[in-house]
C-alpha cells in the first residue's frame, strides 16, 4: 500500500470503540469514588474510637505508675516500722521495698510518657528531691545488715519527709495527664475534621478528573483525524524527498521505494517492492555479508549497521553500475512487526570532489618537496664547483703572487663568497622555516661574543670610513644562557648591513637589560641613509632590497634580514626598526636573559683565550684518509691537509674507502657523501658496523648537501658531524681541533666543563667546590701510596683503588684521567704487569696537570 492511503474501515471501527471505552470508564470511576467514599467514613468513625481508647489506656496507665510511687513509698516505710519480724526477714523487705520504689522513681526520671510532666518546674524538683533520697539510701541498702539496722529509725524520719513529695507529684502528674487528654482529643478531632474536608477535595477532584477524561477523549478523536492528515502530509513528503528511502521488513524484502529511489537506483516502485533487497540494490560482493547480517540480526539483535549513524559503502544501479552511497537505517515496529527504514544518497560527486582535494593536496606536497629538493640539489651542485674554486684560491693565495695575481685572486675570492653567502642564506632560511634548527642552551658572554665579532668586523667598517663602537650600558651583565652561535649570525647581519650602508659615519652596538631584568637588548645604530617608513614595515620580509639605485652598488639577495627575524624568533625573541630616512637607523633586539648559575662556566670568545696563531694550531701529523670521488675536490683538500701537515691516503667512491679503512688505523675519516660504486652513508655505516681499526674513529661527512633532514641522516649514519663546501683551511682547522689523538693531553682536554658546570648546577657551588677539594685530596694520597711501583706491594688491592679513582675521575669530569687510570685497570685485569709501571707513570704525570687545572678553574688555591 503506498505512503498516505490509510484504511478507512480500520478507523472507522477504532472511533466507535474508542467511544464505547470511554462512557464504560467513566461509570467505572464514579462506582470506585462512591466505594471509597462509603470506605473512607467507615475507617474514620473506627479510628476515631479506638484512639479514644488508646488514649484513655495510655493515660489510665500513667497515672496508675504515679500512684503506685506514692503506694510503694508507704510499703517502704511500713516495712521499716514493723517489729515483729526477725531482723533478717525485716531487712530482707526493707530491700525489696526500696527497690521497687526506686525503679518506681526512676520510671518517674526517665519514661518517655511522663516527659511533659518533667517540663513543670514543680514536679521536677519534687523528682530532684525523691531522686537524692533513693541515690543517698543505695550504698546503705546495698551495704551489711548491721549498717541498714541501725539505720532503720533515720530511715523512717526520712520516708515521712519524702512521702508530701510523692502525694504532690502524683496530683500534679494527675492533673498534667487530664489537660493533656483533653488536648489530644481535640487534635484528634481536628485531624478528623480536616481528613473529611480532604476527602471531599479528592471526591470532587476525582469528579473533574472524570470529566476532564470524557474531554480527552473527545479531542482523541479529533488527534486521530489529525493524524491521519498528518501521515498523508507525511507521505508526499516521503514521496517528494530528495534522498531515497528503502524501507525492508525482516525477510529482507523491500516494502517501500520512495521516488527518489527509483532514480538513484533505476528500478520502478511496482519492480521492487516484494523482491529481495540484496538481488537488486545490494553489489555482488556485500550480499553475502548482507544475508548473514540480517540473520545475525533477527537471531540475537546484534547490530552492526543499524542505528550507527551515517555508513560509507556501495550500491548498485539497475544497470549494474557500483556507485558509492551514503546511507543511514533505523528500525521501527510495522503492522506487521519490525521493518527497517533505510535514507540513502548518491555521494559519487562528493567522492570525485573529496578525490580531487585530495590530488590537489597530493601536488602541493610533492611542490614542496621539490622546491626541497631543488634547494639541496642546487646547493650540491653549487657547493661542488666552488669548493674547488674556492680551496685553488686559498692554496693559491699561499704562493708567491705578483700585484696583478694578488688582485685579480682577491676579486676572484670576493665573488666566490658572495656566491657562497647568497648560497648559505637561502639554505639558512629553509632550515628556519622547516623548523629543523635546535634550540641550545649554554651558557656565553654575550659582551664578550659581541666585542669578538665588532673585532672581525673593524676591518670592513674603517674601509667605509665608519667608527665601530661597543656600548655595555649595565656593566654588571655577563653570562646568559642561550646560543651564542645564533647571536653572532644575528650580529653579523645587522652590523654587516650598518657598514654598508654608512659612509664616514659612527655605528654604536648598545647592550642593556631591562628594568625587571627579563630581558636583555641588543642595539644596532648607525648614521647612514635611513629606511622610510613604508619600507620599515617590509624590511624583514624574504627577498626586499629597498632603493633599487643603492641595492647596485650594495649587491644582496634581501634575504639577510628575513633570516635575522626568523633566528630571533627561534631564540624566543622580538627584533624592530626605528629610522629616520636621511638620518639613521637602530634595529634591536630583545631577548630573554636566563642568567647562567655561578657554577656554569661560559665558553670565552677565542679573542680571549687564543691568539690568532694559536687558533690555527691542531694535532699535526695526523694519518687521514679521504674519500672523494671529483678529482678537483681530492686535488683542493689533499693540498690544504698537507700544508697542515697531515698525511692522506685517497679513495675515490665509498667501496674503496671502506677497504682501506679496514686495513690499516686512521686519525679521521673525510667521507664525501655522493658518489658511484656506494655513497658515503653506507660507506659509513659499514664501516661502523665492522671490527675494523676505523670502527670507532671520528667520520666527518664533507658533502655540499646542507639541508637539515640530510644532516640528520649523515648523523643517524654515524657521521661524527658535517664540514659543508667549500671547504678551507680555516674550517678544517676547526674541525680537526675537536678530534683527539692518542697523545699527550693538552689544554681543555683535561676537564668536561660541561660535565663540571651540571654537576655544579646539581650540588651547588659550595658543595661542588667542597667534593673537588676532597676529590684532589683522595687522588693525591692514592698516588703517594700505589706510586709507580705499587702494584707490586698491593696486587688485587690496587686494582680495586684504580677502579674506585677511575669512578671518582669520571663523575667530576677529568676524562683524561679517567681514561689513564681505565688503562691501567685494564692491564692489571689482563695481568700484563710489565706494562702497569710505565702507566702508572702516565696516571701520575696526568694528576699533576689535571690538578692544577681543576685550581685554576675554581681557585682552590687552599686544597693541598
Amino acid at each position: 500500500m503506498p505512503f498516505g492511503q490509510p484504511q478507512q474501515g480500520l478507523l472507522e471501527n477504532r472511533k466507535k470503540s474508542q467511544g464505547r471505552n470511554a462512557w464504560f470508564s467513566a461509570a467505572l470511576i464514579c462506582g470506585v469514588v462512591l466505594a471509597c467514599m462509603v470506605g473512607i467514613y467507615v475507617l474514620s468513625s473506627d479510628a476515631r474510637r479506638e484512639i479514644n481508647a488508646l488514649a484513655t489506656a495510655n493515660a489510665d496507665s500513667t497515672q496508675w505508675s504515679l500512684a503506685q510511687t506514692e503506694v510503694e513509698l508507704f510499703a517502704l516505710l511500713s516495712e521499716a516500722r514493723r517489729t515483729d519480724l526477725p531482723q533478717e526477714e525485716q531487712l530482707r523487705n526493707v530491700r525489696q521495698r526500696f527497690d521497687i520504689y526506686y525503679s518506681r522513681v526512676d520510671t518517674l526520671r526517665e519514661s518517655p510518657a511522663l516527659a511533659g510532666l518533667r517540663t513543670n518546674q514543680d514536679a521536677v524538683d519534687n523528682l530532684d528531691a525523691m531522686s537524692l533520697f533513693v541515690d543517698d539510701l543505695v550504698p546503705v541498702i546495698d551495704g551489711p545488715d548491721d549498717a541498714l539496722a541501725a539505720m532503720l529509725p533515720e530511715l523512717v524520719t526520712r520516708i515521712e519527709a519524702v512521702r508530701p513529695l510523692a502525694r504532690a507529684t502524683s496530683i500534679l502528674g494527675i492533673e498534667h495527664f487530664a489537660e493533656l487528654s483533653g488536648e489530644q482529643r481535640e487534635n484528634v478531632a481536628n485531624a478528623l475534621t480536616r481528613l473529611g474536608i480532604l476527602v471531599f477535595l479528592l471526591v470532587t477532584a476525582l469528579f473533574l478528573v472524570v470529566f476532564a477524561l470524557m474531554r480527552s477523549m473527545r479531542r482523541a478523536d479529533r488527534d486521530a483525524a489529525e493524524k491521519l492528515m498528518t501521515q498523508r502530509r507525511m507521505g508526499v513528503i516521503v514521496q517528494t524527498s530528495l534522498d531515497a528511502i528503502v524501507v525492508v521488513n525482516l525477510d529482507g524484502k523491500v516494502i517501500e521505494f520512495n521516488e527518489a529511489a527509483e532514480e538513484v537506483f533505476g528500478y520502478t516502485r511496482d519492480e521492487i517492492v516484494g523482491t529481495k533487497m540484496s538481488d537488486s540494490i545490494v553489489p555482488p560482493k556485500y550480499r553475502e555479508g548482507h544475508e548473514a547480517g540480517m540473520a545475525r540480526y533477527i537471531r540475537s539483535k546484534e547490530a552492526h549497521v543499524v542505528g550507527k549513524g551515517r555508513i560509507q559503502l556501495e550500491g548498485m544501479h539497475k544497470s549494474g553500475r557500483i556507485f558509492p552511497v551514503e546511507f543511514s537505517i533505523s528500525s521501527a515496529e510495522g503492522p506487521e512487526g519490525e521493518i527497517f527504514v533505510s535514507y540513502l544518497r548518491d555521494i559519487s560527486e562528493q567522492i570525485a570532489k573529496e578525490e580531487e582535494l585530495v590530488r590537489a593536496r597530493d601536488e602541493a606536497v610533492a611542490g614542496e618537496r621539490a622546491k626541497a629538493d631543488l634547494v639541496a640539489v642546487m646547493s650540491h651542485e653549487m657547493r661542488t664547483p666552488l669548493n674547488g674554486i674556492v680551496g685553488a684560491l686559498e692554496l693559491l693565495r699561499s704562493t708567491d703572487l705578483d700585484k696583478t695575481q694578488s688582485s685579480m685572486a682577491d676579486v676572484m675570492g670576493t665573488s666566490s663568497d658572495m656566491l657562497l653567502q647568497h648560497v648559505n642564506d637561502v639554505l639558512d632560511m629553509s632550515r628556519l622555516e622547516a623548523g629543523a634548527e635546535e634550540k641550545i642552551q649554554r651558557p656565553y658572554d654575550p659582551v664578550a661574543v659581541t666585542h669578538e665579532l665588532l673585532e672581525s668586523l673593524q676591518v670592513a667598517a674603517e674601509k667605509s670610513k665608519n667608527k665601530l663602537e661597543l656600548k655595555v650600558l649595565d656593566p654588571q651583565f655577563d653570562r646568559v644562557m642561550g646560543d651564542a652561535t645564533k647571536l653572532r649570525q644575528i650580529l653579523t647581519n645587522l652590523v654587516g648591513n650598518a657598514i654598508k650602508f654608512t659612509k664616514h659615519g659612527k655605528i654604536d652596538v648598545e647592550i642593556e637589560r631591562d628594568a625587571d631584568g627579563s630581558f636583555w637588548e641588543l642595539r644596532v645604530s648607525d648614521e647612514g641613509v635611513g629606511i622610510s617608513e613604508e619600507d620599515q614595515r617590509r624590511i624583514f620580509d624574504d627577498f626586499v632590497t629597498l632603493d633599487p639605485s643603492y641595492t647596485r652598488a650594495q649587491q644582496g639577495t634581501g634575504l639577510g634580514l628575513g633570516i635575522v627575524r626568523r633566528l630571533v624568533e627561534h631564540l624566543d625573541g622580538e627584533i624592530g626598526v626605528e629610522s629616520t630616512l636621511g638620518e639613521g637607523t637602530v634595529f634591536w633586539v630583545r631577548l630573554p636573559t636566563n642568567l647562567a648559575m655561578d657554577s656554569q662556566t661560559a665558553p670565552k670568545a677565542k679573542s680571549e683565550t687564543q691568539n690568532a696563531d694559536e687558533q690555527s694550531e691542531v694535532a699535526d701529523g695526523m694519518n687521514i684518509l679521504l674519500v672523494e670521488d671529483n678529482a678537483i675536490n681530492r686535488i683542493v683538500a689533499d693540498a690544504m691537509l698537507k700544508k697542515m701537515g697531515h698525511t692522506i691516503i685517497e679513495a675515490h667512491n665509498g667501496v674503496e674507502g671502506v677497504e682501506i679503512a679496514n686495513r690499516r688505523r686512521f686519525d679521521v675519516v673525510l667521507m664525501d657523501v655522493s658518489m658511484p660504486v656506494m655513497d658515503g652513508v653506507e660507506a659509513t655505516k659499514r664501516i661502523r658496523a665492522g671490527a675494523g681499526p676505523n670502527a670507532d674513529t671520528p667520520i666527518f661527512a664533507v658533502t655540499a648537501h646542507a639541508m637539515p633532514a640530510d644532516i640528520e641522516r649523515f648523523v643517524a649514519a654515524g657521521m661524527n658531524d658535517v664540514l659543508v663546501k667549500p671547504l678551507s683551511i680555516a674550517r678544517l682547522n676547526e674541525l680537526l681541533n675537536g678530534v683527539t689523538v692518542d697523545r699527550p693531553v693538552q689544554g681543555d682536554d683535561l676537564l668536561d666543563h660541561e660535565l663540571i658546570g651540571d654537576l655544579a648546577d646539581a650540588v651547588g657551588s659550595e658543595k661542588h667546590h667542597a667534593l673537588v677539594g676532597e676529590f684532589i685530596a683522595e687522588v693525591d694520597d692514592a698516588t703517594d701510596r700505589f706510586g709507580p711501583e705499587g702494584h707490586h706491594l698491593q696486587g688485587d688491592a690496587l686494582r680495586s683503588e684504580i677502579h674506585r679513582l677511575a669512578g671518582s675521575a669520571s663523575v667530576i669530569g677529568a676524562p683524561a684521567l679517567r681514561d689513564r687510570l681505565h688503562h691501567v685497570e685494564s692491564l692489571l685485569v689482563a695481568e700484563e704487569l710489565a706494562d702497569v709501571t710505565d702507566a702508572l707513570r702516565d696516571v701520575t704525570e696526568i694528576w699533576s696537570v689535571t690538578k692544577d687545572a681543576l685550581r685554576d678553574m675554581l681557585d682552590l688555591d687552599s686544597v693541598s
